[in-house]
């Protein structure tokens, strides 16, 4: 019998659907039972589930690379459009994944999960100079502290990923990043 040919976003898009239902408790002999392919077949493109995890983070990583100079250099947009859609970026992997399964990966693969929120301590440079252009232009106010406002959003975004979050807030992730950045923005607003 011919295997079915495999890639890598295939084993990948697979490993988030199983993800969705086992959480970290999905096993590579699990993800290869679903694709009909041996172990072996994923190690040539993987070598753990942590490497997995690593790929998953650096597609979203990129998307919101892209998203974000497409977004700064939109002569369409407004400031105060360019510094929402930046803020509320989603990408493919927010939209399909479950969150309560990322949640999980604190205790599970607690160096992968530190990983993941190191991704909020960066990325803040076409923020930051969108906040800059509106101070210098007048249109956010002058004493506004963009450093603090970036550390207040990454520690935000951060505590979205608190097993509790949920049952505390009745938000999902996307729902809370939306009111999170309203609420940033009406408070910085001139």
């Amino acid at each position: 019998m011919k295997q079915p040919s495999i890639t890598r976003e295939t084993i990948l898009a697979t490993f988030i659907e199983l993800f969705n239902i086992y959480g970290s408790s999905l096993t590579l002999a699990q993800l290869s039972s679903s694709l009909h392919i041996s172990k072996k077949t994923i190690y040539k493109f993987f070598t753990s589930k942590s490497e997995i995890y690593e790929a998953i983070l650096a597609n979203a990583v990129n998307q919101i690379s892209i998203k974000q100079k497409e977004i700064y250099d939109d002569a369409s947009l407004t400031l105060e459009e360019k510094i929402h859609r930046l803020l509320t970026i989603e990408t493919n992997e927010e939209k399909i994944l479950n969150m309560d399964k990322v949640r999980s990966l604190s205790e599970s693969d607690p160096q992968f999960f530190k990983r993941l929120m190191d991704e909020y301590e960066v990325r803040w440079d076409y923020f930051t100079k969108l906040l800059q252009e509106g101070i210098d232009k007048g249109l956010i106010k002058k004493d506004t502290n963009v450093n603090l406002v970036i550390r207040v959003l990454g520690a935000s975004l951060q505590s979205f990923y608190r097993k509790d979050f949920n049952e505390f807030t009745g938000l999902t992730y996307t729902e809370a990043v939306k009111h999170l950045v309203n609420t940033i923005l009406e408070g910085i607003k001139v």
